[in-house]
């Protein structure tokens, strides 16, 4: 395309200079068969005009394409012999861009507490999590932290399925299981704070002492219990986690027992009602309207219908 450019300028130059040639007396001189010799002694009629404007730039345009073609001709055989090269840096580059933006960076921050240096006191340890190399859950920064970043981090895990228990925590000032707790992505900026459960004794870092909770889970003594042989098919009673579950149950005849250990300031009555157990119960259940069923059959507001024991009774103790 451009050495057609410049053939076209060059074309129309000539064209232009051929059309300003005036012929002189000469011509008619040879026409006529005379001899010319006098007149070319004389100044010349053969006017030859002087270049003109259109005549110069176009002149000088063609030398400037064609340069500019010579430089473009260049350029194009160092472009393909470099072709390869700037295929591998765009990329390489491309490769940056893309590690850059996939990277997202999730702080931390967990509390931690060493038993063997009791002089120290606890602190907060602040943990960077790359989450596109993490799981989405709170249980799988931690294992990321503690396999590469810190094996002194010590918590608590097992099934990883919100069943057991063991990951039970304070993620975000909200206690809960990390295994079921999403990481909060969309707020990179903002750290994910991590406690111990705040009602328990602490064992190390974020594991705490189950010592008291299972001394009171045995006080109600969670399974069935019966004056004569069952004659039921083993297998028929099931478990549940609160001490409603047994004192309903219409098989069992310990309930007036069951009850009379209950009214505690310390058990039962500890309760608030907040319900905040019942929002954070990973399986659904609601163990504050279960607490809340025993404190009207300790009140006598309720009753159990089958064996038919009278608890307005244990109120009145």
């Amino acid at each position: 395309l451009f050495h057609f450019f410049s053939l076209l300028v060059s074309l129309i130059s000539q064209i232009w200079a051929t059309r300003t040639y005036r012929p002189g007396p000469h011509a008619s001189s040879l026409a006529s068969g005379k001899s010319t010799r006098s007149w070319e002694s004389k100044q010349s009629s053969t006017v030859r005009p002087k270049p003109s404007v259109l005549f110069l730039v176009c002149g000088v345009v063609g030398e400037k394409v064609n340069l500019a073609m010579a430089v473009i001709a260049a350029d194009l055989k160092l472009l393909l012999a470099c072709r390869g090269t700037f295929g591998q840096i765009r990329n390489i580059h491309l490769a940056a861009a893309n590690n850059a933006a996939a990277k997202k960076v999730k702080k931390f921050q967990i509390y931690r507490w060493n038993p063997d240096k009791p002089e120290e006191k606890p602190y907060n340890q602040t943990y960077e999590v790359d989450l596109s190399a993490c799981g989405p859950m709170v249980l799988d920064a931690l294992i990321k932290i503690k396999n590469e970043m810190d094996p002194t981090l010590t918590f608590r895990r097992s099934c990883r399925e919100g069943i057991c228990g063991s990951c039970a925590m304070n993620i975000g000032g909200t206690n809960t299981l990390a295994c079921i707790s999403k990481i909060d992505a969309d707020n990179l900026d903002k750290p994910t704070k991590i406690y111990p459960l705040p009602h328990m004794y602490v064992v190390k870092d974020l594991v705490p002492d189950m010592n008291n909770f299972y001394n009171q889970y045995r006080s109600i003594q969670p399974w069935l219990q019966r004056k004569n042989e069952s004659t039921e098919k083993k297998g028929d009673a099931q478990y549940l986690q609160s001490a409603y579950r047994w004192i309903i149950d219409s098989r069992d005849e310990s309930t007036a027992a069951r009850l009379d250990k209950l009214k505690d300031p310390f058990s039962v009555y500890r309760c608030h009602t907040i319900m905040n157990c019942t929002r954070t119960c990973p399986k659904g259940l609601n163990p504050g309207k279960a607490i809340a069923e025993i404190k009207k059959l300790l009140s006598g507001i309720a009753k159990k219908d089958a064996p038919g024991l009278e608890t307005a009774a244990l109120h009145n103790k």
